[in-house]
């Protein structure tokens, strides 16, 4: 028996991108177990991804903490200073890796586009030790300023004239200056780290979940 021969005709553009559409995209309905095991996977990849995150750029700070222990220890600088720069970079570590903040925005449901209600969970610690630690970090930078220009004057009025005392000043003024402003630095990279790294709101999403009607 001859076999019928059917005639090649090309795909069009249209029905490609809706092959291709549909088979990268999520099914078109789900049950509600399925609902629930995608949610329970975002929430757990929200939270592995947070967790490493966090582990990261802890360790990422505690390199200019360390640094600035060292040099804060092997040098006469004021204690008052030492104590409060330390305190400000302690102060930032702690908060990147124990202090995080609640869930962003809602994306429907319950809230009308507010915050989490996690942000009124939040004690006073958590609430304010950020906005006085950065307020600590430009205080000891101001103050680290004053105390290196201090220093330089009464350098330059014991040492007299001359190029040889000057650059020997310009040298001490830059390499302790820059110890002033690693905290403000450190925090102010803490500060946006913390928000890159708010976890998603996935219990928001139980308000979009639909009944499922099989066919």
């Amino acid at each position: 028996m001859p076999r019928l021969r059917r005639r090649f005709l090309p795909p069009s553009s249209d029905s490609d991108s809706d092959s291709d559409t549909s088979s990268s995209s999520l099914p078109t309905h789900m049950d509600e177990q399925e609902q629930s095991e995608l949610l329970t996977l975002l929430r757990t990849h929200d939270t592995s991804q947070t967790d490493l995150y966090t582990t990261l750029f802890t360790l990422l700070f505690l390199l200019p903490t360390l640094h600035s222990f060292v040099h804060l220890c092997a040098h006469m600088h004021p204690l008052g200073l030492r104590v409060m720069a330390l305190s400000s970079l302690v102060g930032t570590v702690w908060g990147v890796r124990f202090m995080r903040l609640p869930a962003a925005e809602r994306i429907g449901g319950g809230g009308g586009g507010g915050e989490a209600s996690g942000a009124d969970a939040r004690g006073p610690v958590e609430r304010y030790l950020e906005g006085l630690n950065g307020v600590l970090a430009g205080v000891v930078g101001v103050l680290w300023w004053l105390w290196v220009r201090r220093n330089s004057a009464l350098g330059g009025a014991g040492a007299g004239g001359g190029e040889e005392p000057t650059k020997k000043l310009l040298l001490m003024m830059i390499g302790e200056m820059w110890v002033g402003y690693v905290p403000a630095v450190v925090w102010g990279m803490g500060f946006v780290v913390r928000r890159l790294l708010r976890p998603v709101d996935v219990d928001s999403l139980q308000g979009l979940r639909y009944k499922y009607k099989g066919a």
